[in-house]
């Protein structure tokens, strides 16, 4: 609720500065919007909610609940409200339209309650699509059929699709209104981004996710989400920033008492402090990772990446002997 008030205001202060002294912007906004009949005037209201530059007919279904009806989309069109994006059945508005109808809403606390409600279903319609996807793009996932996905191609095909909404959406991962689910969302979209190699994007959805945890008092998501961000700023060659985000992560792993999760951040920790060149304290990392996978959880798979990544970083310190050893890792918790 606090994102969509401070948004709200935003955009009603930049209305309001529209005025150059020769034509009234808002003033003609104004002319436009109460010519609209009471279906293109909520369609037009919930398009300025919609993440991203532009929108399909599903997402602004989503956001309505129900199919809009062909005549508003006309209305707005007609009115310049709204016109055709990119392709066929996705729309866009110019940032000015955008900024006087979120403002629009600003004055009715009865539209502001559907805005909320409008942005709580499209969240989980995203979240449907986004766990539909994980199958396809999972490498040891069990294929299985959502009825939404015929095959990787096309669950791709939506997902490149529909990128800057879903990354757009993370925002709201801040907003105490959906704080949790946000959060849950932002962190799901980890497959896409990294198949698709949108790092970038990844340090900002994570950022967010970071924010929306603490916010909730998660100190496991938070963990989560501040390891993914790692991953993505090695990727992003920002390596300091990503060991100390590693670090942090396994702080907070620790003080939520996420065993699991711990040993997984060791692993990118580790990745990580290789990328540095830093390899005695990688291979120590990549032991005491592999000690948890070993002795608690018993995860074969892991265990053998972790030897591995173990060998690399002593070859690099030249250590033949050491490298080939299967190593001797503590079997009770390590410290930090």
């Amino acid at each position: 609720m606090e994102e969509l008030a401070d948004e709200l205001a935003d955009a009603a202060t930049r209305i309001d500065n529209l005025d150059d002294g020769e034509r009234a912007m808002r003033a003609a906004f104004d002319m436009s919007y109460r010519r609209l009949g009471d279906e293109p005037a909520r369609l037009f209201r919930l398009l300025v909610l919609a993440p991203g530059p532009e929108a399909g007919t599903e997402v602004l279904t989503a956001l309505s609940g129900s199919p809009p009806a062909p005549r508003p989309f006309d209305v707005l069109v007609r009115a310049h409200l709204m016109e055709p994006g990119s392709s066929r059945g996705r729309w866009r508005m110019h940032d000015l339209v955008r900024a006087y109808g979120v403002a629009k809403t600003r004055e009715d606390a009865a539209l502001v309650t559907d805005g909320n409600a409008a942005r709580a279903r499209l969240l989980g319609w995203y979240q449907d699509h986004v766990t539909d996807s994980h199958p396809y793009l999972r490498p040891l996932a069990r294929r299985s059929r959502s009825g939404r996905f015929a095959d990787r191609q096309e669950a791709l095909r939506w997902l490149d699709t529909e990128r800057e909404g879903l990354v757009g959406a993370c925002q709201w991962a801040t907003d105490p209104e959906y704080a949790a689910n946000g959060t849950r969302f932002a962190l799901s979209l980890c497959h896409y981004l990294s198949w698709r190699r949108h790092f970038d994007d990844a340090s900002v959805v994570y950022r967010h996710a970071v924010k929306g945890a603490s916010m909730l008092g998660d100190r496991r998501l938070e963990g989560m989400a501040y390891d993914n961000l790692g991953t993505a700023l090695r990727y992003l060659r920002r390596i300091d920033e990503a060991i100390a985000t590693h670090q942090r992560a396994l702080e907070l792993f620790h003080a939520a008492g996420a065993v699991r999760e711990e040993g997984t951040a060791r692993y990118s920790l580790g990745i990580t402090l290789q990328s540095a060149g830093r390899h005695r304290e990688a291979a120590e990392c990549h032991d005491r990772a592999q000690a948890l996978f070993r002795d608690v959880f018993f995860d074969p798979e892991r265990q053998a990446r972790l030897l591995g990544l173990r060998a690399t970083a002593l070859l690099a310190l030249g250590d033949t002997e050491g490298a080939v050893r299967p190593g001797h890792p503590p079997a009770t918790r390590p410290g930090y």
